[in-house]
């Protein structure tokens, strides 16, 4: 028998003993003979059996022991400092869109390129075609050489512009109300009041509908015959609001809160953040229903990974996150963190199979085929 064998062998983890006097008097008292007279009382002690033995894996996982080897997983697994990659590169594939006082940039596994000016918000259209960018009171679309197409403007400045998935309308924010303009510039038109969060598309049937935000109010209507199809009263103003792929679950961000509502409206489920943080942004993944929390808490960032009723802290960022975009195949995530992006890639339960950062040149907008 080797060294290492031996030790390990004869080693006990941390807090072990402690596990084992808890559930020892558990075990024993499952084991106890059974007097002769009591036979209905065999068949139930043999029915807890496999109960006893969770419970007493439960107390070993609930022990200070469990505690580190979960803190041992997330502490080696996301680094607090990514690994940079070279400027030719981009884990993900695709173009990255950026956009700040220095330009909006494209960024490809070629590196950034300056397509335009100062802009504030950008968006990709279906399949990256072309951008939709703001400058103040102007709503302006770009194609991805940077060539301006048409150009809108209004008396209030234009905010979180947003391309259905068609491809056919865009949806902004501007003066508090919520526009509609075809993907031409043309027939811009003002479908309701609206605040806060940027839009959401929904596809249904064909044809798109578009959640926003009115207050405390989050509201789904068609976008062809704008008629009103649920409006939700929510706790607070939201912050963010992202459809799943397959149209059934809406997710509201609030400050101190997250809820979940399915396509009538209908509130399906609610999680509280932690006193001392406040939710920032989330966003659904592009495919099936897991979805992303960003949680500010003082000067840091965690970044909260979603699947089903399983929550995991999947990585803790010594910095405040202004924007969140999955890889158009989905299986990178991109967080606009400072100057740089750092790209995430979640793997299964807790684990990260990478996490990388790039320059950025402004804010982090979206990211496209």
């Amino acid at each position: 028998m080797s060294e290492l064998t031996r030790r390990l062998r004869e080693g006990r983890a941390p807090g072990e003993d402690a596990a084992f006097r808890r559930a020892h008097p558990l075990a024993m008292a499952m084991a106890r003979p059974v007097p002769p007279r009591r036979r209905r009382r065999r068949a139930l002690v043999r029915a807890l059996g496999p109960l006893a033995a969770a419970l007493i894996a439960a107390g070993l996982l609930l022990t200070t022991a469990g505690a580190d080897v979960r803190s041992w997983i997330s502490d080696r697994v996301a680094p607090s400092k990514p690994e940079p990659v070279r400027a030719e590169t981009l884990p993900g594939g695709g173009r990255i869109l950026t956009a700040g006082r220095d330009g909006l940039f494209v960024r490809t596994s070629r590196g950034p390129r300056r397509i335009f000016g100062d802009v504030g918000e950008a968006a990709w259209s279906p399949h990256g075609l072309f951008v939709a960018a703001t400058r103040g009171i102007e709503l302006i679309a770009v194609s991805p050489r940077g060539e301006r197409r048409w150009s809108l403007h209004h008396r209030a400045p234009i905010r979180h512009p947003r391309w259905a998935p068609t491809g056919y309308q865009i949806a902004y924010l501007s003066g508090g109300s919520i526009y509609l303009v075809d993907g031409d510039g043309s027939d811009d038109t003002r479908l309701a009041a609206a605040d806060g969060a940027a839009p959401a598309w929904r596809t249904a049937r064909g044809h798109s509908q578009v959640a926003y935000a009115d207050g405390r109010r989050v509201v789904l209507r068609d976008s062809i015959d704008h008629r009103l199809l649920f409006a939700t009263r929510v706790a607070r103003r939201p912050l963010a609001l992202s459809w799943s792929a397959d149209g059934r679950l809406l997710l509201v961000v609030e400050r101190d809160r997250v809820q979940l509502l399915d396509r009538f409206g209908t509130v399906v489920r609610t999680a509280r953040a932690p006193a001392g943080t406040r939710n920032v942004a989330g966003s659904f993944a592009r495919t099936g229903r897991a979805w992303t929390l960003v949680r500010a808490q003082g000067p840091s960032s965690r970044l909260m990974l979603v699947s089903g009723d399983e929550t995991v802290k999947v990585l803790q960022l010594a910095g405040r996150v202004d924007g969140v975009t999955y890889s158009p195949r989905g299986d990178w995530l991109a967080l606009g963190v400072g100057r740089s992006v750092w790209l995430v890639r979640p793997g299964a339960h807790a684990s990260l199979r990478g996490v990388r950062t790039v320059p950025a040149h402004g804010h982090l907008m979206d990211w496209a085929q």
